[in-house]
């Protein structure tokens, strides 16, 4: 399926502008085949494929060249506009990094609460992510932020940082037996183990 893709460039891109925009190389044919895999889900769920800006072209790697940044979240799919979004708020990431052929890979594929396309050459990208990402004995929606680092193949999580957890739950007091009103000593105590009923059987001969 062919149809027009826009570009969402990232306020603090340097990429060329002007009049060198124009001879900057066309969207590589892997960032194509993704996007027709997010057309095909769409349809699949019972939307239909629409136009908006989705991607983010920036030079992520600092080699100069633009690379691209695919977030599911923002792809229109006109009917179902949660197909991309899990019920815990998470949508997939995708990160294509270009060679000096215009080949592009995906380097970076993962769940995220948000992200954020930060100022700087090459321009970093900070993930937000919640649950066992966050470390051993993390609660579901434990939040923390990682920026991407580029490792020369692929881009992966930096040092974490934990923004926020959900309150410890205290364990609730065990309930003091319940006095029965005229009833004598020991009422509404747990009952005695047949050990101990014996025992007090035996004492009263």
């Amino acid at each position: 399926m062919i149809r027009t893709v826009l570009l969402a460039i990232a306020a603090a891109a340097s990429l060329p502008s002007g009049a060198e925009a124009q001879s900057r190389p066309p969207i590589p044919a892997a960032v194509f085949a993704h996007i027709d895999q997010l057309d095909l889900g769409c349809r699949a769920r019972g939307g239909r494929a629409g136009e908006g800006r989705f991607i983010v072209a920036q030079d992520f790697t600092g080699d100069g060249r633009p690379d691209y940044l695919i977030p599911e979240h923002d792809y229109v799919c006109t009917g179902r506009p949660q197909a991309y979004r899990r019920r815990d708020g998470e949508a997939r990431i995708a990160l294509f990094v270009t060679d000096a052929q215009n080949n592009a890979v995906r380097a970076y594929y993962e769940w995220v609460l948000s992200y954020e396309v930060i100022a700087g050459q090459p321009a970093p990208v900070q993930v937000v992510r919640q649950g066992a990402f966050c470390g051993p004995g993390s609660a579901p929606r434990t939040r923390c932020s990682a920026r991407l680092e580029w490792t020369g193949r692929i881009f992966a999580h930096g040092p974490l940082t934990v923004m926020d957890a959900p309150p410890a739950v205290a364990a609730a007091p065990v309930p003091a037996p319940i006095p029965i009103p005229g009833a004598g000593p020991g009422a509404g105590e747990p009952p005695a183990e047949p050990a101990q009923v014996a025992a007090s059987l035996a004492a009263a001969d």
